[in-house]
């Protein structure tokens, strides 16, 4: 097996190009991939394409940083401390025009994810016909059913060119164990539906401390990186909670364009990595907020 524990500078660098079509691991505000989100936008990737899975954060940064020229969305709200926070910088750019959007519903991408997975070319789904969703995608079919007279929905498969994912723990080779069981399968197909995939961890433990315990096998993945606390200021089930009070400033910097470029300024851009970004964002202090036990997340 080949060794494939890099950088997560490295890893964006060589498996994410201008243009590619992006997903996204984790949930709401759950095991998100925050850290690859920012080397993403430090290294300024332009014109790339996001499904959306339940799991807003990821294409906000990136509309608000200019990275994106299209989404696929089924959600775009944060349920924090506080209250429902819209994604101001989703809304801005979609309402100015400066990227494309395409509406969907959560279930419905899971099924194309599946059909990627399974090197078909669509999946016929239920409950689409005669909705209104099918006058926003024309990409779906009306099909006849060859095995009765329901009319049922074609769905084009998905395989996106970059997945990445956070974990809690991988080894070398890329060998992924994911601790938590509410998404695991869904991740599980995005790994086999992506043309490539990197994963964050927060702890490279020995091969045979991985044995017997997989989620993804090494085959699916083409890059680890070493990210502690990689998926802050959300959370990282059993290793951390939200740290709301750095989700808030950022919902709050997001209310124009002029506030979030000072937040990339002073976040990601004035930032080398990860760490220093917890840095900047209070330390020992902010992680001290993120305390698993107490937070409950």
């Amino acid at each position: 097996m080949e060794k494939k524990v890099t950088t997560l500078n490295r890893a964006i660098e060589e498996h994410v190009r201008d243009g590619d079509l992006m997903i996204f691991g984790g949930m709401k505000v759950n095991r998100v991939p925050i850290a690859a989100v920012h080397e993403i936008i430090r290294q300024r990737r332009s014109g790339l394409r996001v499904m959306g899975l339940p799991n807003p954060l990821p294409t906000d940064m990136l509309c608000g940083a200019g990275s994106l020229n299209r989404v696929e969305f089924c959600y775009m709200g944060l349920q924090g401390d506080k209250g429902f926070a819209q994604m101001r910088n989703f809304r801005r750019a979609a309402e100015d025009g400066v990227m494309e959007t395409m509406e969907e519903i959560g279930w419905i991408t899971i099924q194309q994810i599946l059909a990627g997975a399974m090197q078909v070319p669509f999946i016929p789904v239920r409950g689409l016909a005669g909705t209104g969703i099918m006058e926003v995608r024309k990409d779906f079919k009306l099909i006849d059913n060859p095995f009765g007279t329901e009319k049922l929905v074609a769905v084009p498969a998905a395989n996106p060119d970059v997945a990445i994912l956070h974990v809690q723990l991988a080894d070398e080779y890329g060998n992924a164990r994911l601790l938590d069981a509410g998404f695991t399968e869904a991740e599980k197909l995005i790994a086999l539906a992506s043309k490539k995939v990197i994963v964050t961890a927060e702890k490279i433990v020995s091969h045979e401390g991985i044995l017997g315990s997989t989620t993804l096998p090494y085959f699916m993945v083409d890059a680890v990186a070493n990210v502690s606390y990689g998926a802050y200021p959300t959370a990282c089930y059993k290793y951390y909670g939200v740290d709301w009070d750095h989700l808030n400033l950022y919902t709050e910097s997001s209310s124009s364009q002029e506030s979030y470029r000072e937040y990339l300024n002073t976040y990601v851009y004035g930032t080398k990595d990860h760490h220093e970004f917890i840095e900047k964002a209070g330390g020992k202090k902010a992680l001290g907020r993120t305390n698993w036990k107490r937070s409950g997340q």
